[in-house]
């Protein structure tokens, strides 16, 4: 009840508790919230793993998942992040995780690639080993990447 007509009312103990709840809320959310940022961060930054698919890394079509009219035979390659397909998350918090996938006549492949063949489909990482840069240049006429 109010002694004078500009005196603020008191504040009720339904309202402390709407306070105190927000003020609990926000304490407990946000190092929530960064935990949930920073797994999601790890996943994204994790290898490649078994099962996981490749999506089209860059352009109108990124996060798409790749499909076999994207990689024509003796085509130029794809460069690709690997995604986890249970949780659908891209690997793509490290450039490292870059794929070339290219696919190429399976006739023409020697008996160790063929083998890690599919239908002439050959992953090969994106990110050159002898510099570390992620530049290259396909070579259409000897299906070779520089």
């Amino acid at each position: 009840m109010r002694d004078t007509p500009g005196d603020p009312a008191p504040v009720t103990w339904s309202g402390r508790r709407t306070v105190l709840t927000l003020v609990l809320g926000v304490g407990v959310g946000l190092p929530l919230a960064r935990l949930v940022g920073a797994q999601d961060s790890s996943a994204r930054r994790a290898r490649p793993q078994p099962n996981d698919r490749f999506v089209i890394a860059a352009g109108e079509r990124k996060g798409q998942v790749i499909t076999l009219t994207d990689l024509p035979p003796g085509g130029a390659p794809l460069t690709a992040y690997p995604m986890d397909a249970a949780a659908g998350v891209v690997r793509d918090d490290s450039r490292l995780n870059q794929i070339l996938l290219v696919r190429l006549d399976p006739r023409a492949l020697d008996r160790d690639t063929s083998a890690r063949a599919a239908d002439g489909i050959v992953a090969y990482s994106a990110v050159c080993t002898h510099t570390g840069c992620d530049a290259w240049d396909w070579q259409p006429a000897s299906g070779t990447v520089k």
